[in-house]
């Protein structure tokens, strides 16, 4: 069984999706490319949902320990790495020195954030 994704030739936006099974030819529906942004879109929702309803608990878990701000510094931080290593990995970029350069100040923050005692704010 394969799946092979041809370009339809009159509209380059939309495509094919066609099945070989058995020395048949079975065609998918065509995917127009409104149907495919919509799709896009769900399933970036669905992500974003699904990310929204970890970071909640881990929010309330993660505030007695932490405070606000220090939990947005934790996640900038690891949204910075996580995305760091897909564009080296995936996206095949290099990491340019200003980049680096950018990502150490953002680490300073990180010692700003955890290294000094906050008094905290009076009721």
């Amino acid at each position: 069984m394969r799946w092979i994704l041809l370009h339809h030739a009159n509209d380059p936006s939309s495509f094919l999706l066609q099945h070989l099974h058995d020395d048949r030819l079975v065609r998918a529906p065509e995917i127009s490319s409104q149907q495919a942004a919509v799709g896009g879109v769900l399933i970036s929702w669905g992500i974003a949902f699904f990310e929204y309803c970890l970071m909640v608990p881990a929010n309330r878990l993660g505030y007695v320990t932490f405070t606000g701000f220090q939990l947005k510094v934790i996640q900038e931080v690891i949204t910075l790495i996580v995305f760091t290593v897909f564009a080296i990995l995936v996206l095949k970029e290099k990491l340019a020195w200003n980049y680096v350069a950018s990502f150490a100040f953002i680490m300073l923050a990180v010692v700003f954030a955890f290294g000094f005692k906050t008094t905290p704010a009076s009721p």
